[in-house]
């Protein structure tokens, strides 16, 4: 007897384990463990999509077992280790096993349809089909196009689309020449790859040699290598070496990138050293596309991809390498749906399932990668260059600004400097991590805050009305305070479009290019074009949110400020200070010449650090900091949240919620507790979102306990919808 252990696509974790089915006799070729297949599914036998995870050839269950009744797939959609992973994911992150699969299959989903001819419902995987057309004989031809076709033809089968290429619309010249028997039309899978503009597809393998390269040989083979380089043009280097390598030996190397990094240059770099091996994965491509690098990876035609984080789950056979760069990226982090994953969690895992080699570079690595380091769990090649900076910022300090009688948001220091750049025809960069014209609006008389109904957060001036920045709720803006009724509201703060607003009152000549996310919103053509203005163009202040340091030059800057660096050091999260010391060293290493940093804490660690350029003095104070508290990487932080329309319901299941936990956990203190807290409303649907927080020394505890309120029912009684998230970077 063969079985098949089978995984349901349904949406109860209760039930979410694998099940035995029969495999029948005329199935068995094609049932293989990666293939997706259709079984009937309880007391209706219900037709379910399911996923063959493995086979074995007995069962606890003889008397109840059913049959597969189809394959779905041609062939496995996921290779051996891939199949690991996947279960890795489900466990480690608590989530159903196909909201982890999703991950690897998103290119090539099944599609549930109901057939029109007789109403029975068949399921598809998708697949992008073309029609092609190939030479079947020769003969005298008259027209130039019908010559070019049958010439483009006679070189190998091409596609309709391909061959437009020649000529324009040659529809009617095709529908000739097949009429013919000239040339044959037939359907085959599109697969084509996405090759750069004026990219090669002859490799040029890069030299071997570089420092950072003979570092890295040293190394020991089977741990994660931290590569601490400040120039990405070195680590890109290194990056090329290492792939090189890796190709020789017959193998395959995936890199990653932060999505809104990925630029035709870079791109183009990668084909012109491997050419037609490489491929492009990032969330630009249309499902076409996606499809495509898919399938020809998964023939082996590709083995190399760069990409977001998306590639890392595509099906390579003999993948030998893994390279993350900028490592500490927040767009590593997949926080829209479950399981919300961490890149870096998921490549370690993935690495030590394929025996690959991983590689995490950065200009300045993240707490939890130098924890690692300094832990013997990586092996560290560089190091964060000290001094960080060519010179040394300094420190305007608002507080004697205003005592001095100064309460413009420009000190003195800084407005001099900035108009000594301006007489000189030199760049200016100001950094200021805020969007809107001001962080609050509040009444001078009796000291009311106006905040989100909702969210209960303070809303946000901007162009007469105040916002929510987490649901998007606004109302007019007015100068009588609800509360007291005195004409004494004012707005507090500091907003980037309100700077760039005064910037421009204030120096009407002046060249101001602002940029911000709402400028960008991840576009890949936009962020071009700006870094093409930032090489070319004449621009006398550049004036940022934190897209600054996404860009790799900022042009010749002869001054950079922060203008405000407190409200970042003071956002309220676990991470804020490693958050702002990594968004502010990485501005002021952007910079030439001078570099200002204006707050009103001039004493506090992070300001300190940036001014000596101490990165191990800021790391050693951090790692202090999250082993006296408990937080990640000194422990491990899980994150509950709970999603409803109405915010009582929210409110009242994350009480019950909280104390089904508590019940779970008994007494055995492994486990550290926090009542839940409000923690907004999501833009997008409005529901009220309410989160509880739990820290262990120890997954395997918060595992045990989780389990069994699974299984006792607490979560599925619940009307809210509920997420988990293992080690987060917010907790906001």
């Amino acid at each position: 007897m063969s079985i098949a252990e089978i995984y349901l696509n349904q949406t109860n974790k209760r039930i979410d384990h694998p099940y035995d089915y029969l495999i029948p006799e005329h199935l068995a070729p094609k049932l293989l463990p990666g293939v997706r297949v259709v079984v009937g599914f309880g007391k209706g036998k219900r037709q379910l999509e399911g996923f063959v995870v493995r086979l074995k050839e007995t069962t606890d269950f003889p008397e109840a077992i059913r049959p597969v009744e189809e394959v779905i797939d041609d062939r496995p959609v996921l290779t051996p280790a891939q199949i690991e992973l996947c279960l890795f994911m489900k466990r480690h992150y608590c989530s159903l096993f196909y909201e982890a699969l999703g991950a690897f299959v998103s290119p090539v989903r099944v599609e549930k349809k109901r057939r029109p001819a007789d109403g029975k419902t068949v399921f598809e995987a998708y697949a992008f089909i073309e029609k092609a057309y190939r030479l079947k004989r020769r003969e005298a031809l008259r027209g130039s196009l019908q010559k070019k076709v049958v010439a483009r033809l006679s070189q190998g089968d091409c596609s309709r689309r391909e061959l437009l290429a020649i000529g324009g619309d040659v529809s009617a010249t095709l529908r000739g020449l097949e009429s013919r028997g000239v040339i044959e039309g037939y359907f085959r899978e599109h697969c084509d790859g996405e090759v750069p503009q004026g990219a090669s597809r002859n490799a040029a393998p890069p030299q071997k040699g570089g420092a950072l390269y003979k570092a890295y040989r040293q190394t020991a083979g089977s741990r994660p290598v931290l590569v601490a380089e400040g120039e990405m043009q070195r680590r890109l280097d290194f990056y090329l070496e290492a792939i090189a390598e890796v190709l020789a030996a017959g193998k395959s190397a995936v890199l990653l990138f932060p999505e809104i990094s990925l630029s035709l240059e870079l791109e183009a770099a990668f084909f012109r050293h491997f050419g037609s091996l490489v491929a492009v994965c990032h969330g630009r491509q249309n499902k076409k596309e996606r499809y495509g690098v898919f399938r020809r990876v998964q023939r082996g035609e590709v083995r190399v991809v760069i990409g977001s984080r998306a590639a890392l789950f595509l099906p390579f056979d003999k993948l030998g390498l893994i390279l993350v760069e900028a490592e500490q990226d927040a767009s590593y982090y997949a926080e829209a749906a479950m399981p919300k994953y961490s890149t870096t969690v998921v490549a370690e895992k993935y690495a030590a399932l394929t025996g690959a080699r991983l590689i995490f570079g950065d200009e300045l690595p993240s707490v939890a990668a130098m924890y690692a380091a300094d832990q013997g769990r990586w092996s560290l090649v560089g190091a964060p260059p000290a001094p960080l900076f060519k010179a040394p910022p300094m420190v305007a300090d608002l507080q004697r600004e205003m005592k001095s009688g100064n309460f413009d948001f420009i000190s003195r220091k800084l407005r001099t400097a900035l108009e000594d750049c301006l007489a000189k025809g030199e760049r200016t960069a100001l950094l200021l991590n805020k969007l809107g014209y001001a962080a609050y609006v509040f009444c001078r008389s009796c000291g009311h805050v106006e905040k989100c109904p909702a969210c209960q957060v303070a809303l946000r001036p901007y162009n007469g009305v105040l916002r929510c920045h987490y649901c998007g709720y606004t109302r007019p803006e007015t100068k009588l305070c609800p509360d007291c009724g005195q004409p004494k509201m004012k707005a507090l703060g500091l907003g980037i479009d309100q700077v760039w607003a005064v910037l421009k009152k204030r120096y009407p000549e002046a060249k101001i290019l602002k940029i911000d996310g709402a400028l960008i919103q991840n576009s890949y053509e936009t962020f071009q074009e700006v870094q093409r203005i930032l090489d070319e163009e004449r621009v006398d202040i550049v004036l940022g949110t934190r897209m600054l340091v996404k860009f790799p030059r900022l042009g010749r800057v002869s001054l950079g400020a922060a203008l405000l660096m407190d409200s970042d050091l003071n956002h309220g999260d676990y991470r804020s200070s490693e958050e702002t010391w990594q968004l502010y060293g990485k501005f002021f290493r952007r910079i030439q010449g001078q570099g200002i940093i204006q707050t009103y804490d001039p004493e506090n660690a992070v300001v300190q650090a940036l001014i000596k350029g101490d990165a191990q003095a800021f790391y050693r104070g951090e790692l202090d900091y999250r082993r006296l508290l408990g937080y990640p990487p000194a422990k491990h932080l899980v994150l509950l949240g709970l999603f409803h329309e109405r915010a009582e319901v929210a409110a009242a299941e994350a009480q019950r919620l909280y104390e089904a936990l508590l019940e779970a956990a008994g007494t055995s203190g492994e486990l550290q507790f926090f009542e839940p807290f409000l923690s907004g409303v999501i833009r997008k649907t409005g529901q009220t979102r309410w989160k509880i927080m739990v820290k262990a020394g120890d997954l395997t505890a918060f595992y045990e306990m989780i389990d069994r309120v699974i299984a006792g029912g607490a979560i599925e009684a619940l009307a809210s919808k509920v997420s988990i998230e293992i080690d987060p970077p917010k907790t906001l």
